[in-house]
């Protein structure tokens, strides 16, 4: 902190919280903030305790919720609608894409991947000229 009571560009006590700011300190190598310490230290606990699958699952919902949730909004008027389509399309497809992603961590943990199931399909029985 400055001697007018400021803090100083880049201070990590700094109370700015933001994904823009993560984001943008994080890729230009600046320190984050402790809050923003705090929140990453969370994300990383969360993945220890419930594995990547949790993780995929609640980011999932949270697509899906603020889809609905805006989905709600725009059916308020013509105005909404066209306002809100763009945004609520990339929800959408995140929504899907992310149920994907969960689906398919579900089907590696049961050893049924899509990619198993092709290698699988081409198994041959019987001597080595296909003859069973």
């Amino acid at each position: 902190m400055s001697n007018d009571g400021q803090f100083e560009t880049g201070n990590t006590a700094s109370f700015t919280h933001g994904a823009r700011s993560y984001l943008a300190r994080t890729e230009a190598g600046k320190p984050i903030t402790v809050g923003m310490a705090e929140i990453e230290r969370s994300v990383l606990i969360e993945v220890e305790t419930d594995g990547a699958r949790g993780r995929v699952s609640k980011q999932a919902c949270r697509f899906g919720a603020a889809a609905e949730l805006l989905w709600q909004w725009m059916q308020e008027s013509s105005e909404n609608f066209h306002s809100g389509l763009k945004v609520w399309g990339w929800l959408a497809g995140a929504e899907i894409r992310a149920w994907r992603d969960f689906a398919a961590l579900h089907d590696d943990d049961n050893g049924n991947s899509e990619a198993a199931q092709i290698l699988a399909s081409y198994k041959v029985t019987g001597d080595d000229n296909g003859n069973g």
